[in-house]
């Protein structure tokens, strides 16, 4: 697993291009890996949200590569 530092608005610019790009790909899809790109975005948005209100100082992202974000000021 790779570990990332970065500030809070660098992390909050990934994770809105991260959910950007999961929309992106659940357009034309079938219905079950539609339903399955919206949940991920889903989760994503509350990930946002917890970067913004500071309640979070890392995370991790799966997927290839594995990454652990850790949020500096």
């Amino acid at each position: 697993m790779e570990r990332i530092f970065m500030t809070r608005r660098r992390a909050l610019s990934r994770l809105l291009q991260l959910q950007r790009e999961l929309r992106k790909e659940a357009q034309g899809r079938r219905v079950v890996e539609v339903e399955g790109r919206l949940d991920q975005s889903d989760v994503i948005e509350q990930l946002l949200m917890d970067v913004r209100a500071c309640r979070i100082h890392s995370f991790q992202l799966a997927g290839p590569p594995r990454v652990e974000v850790f949020i500096t000021e």
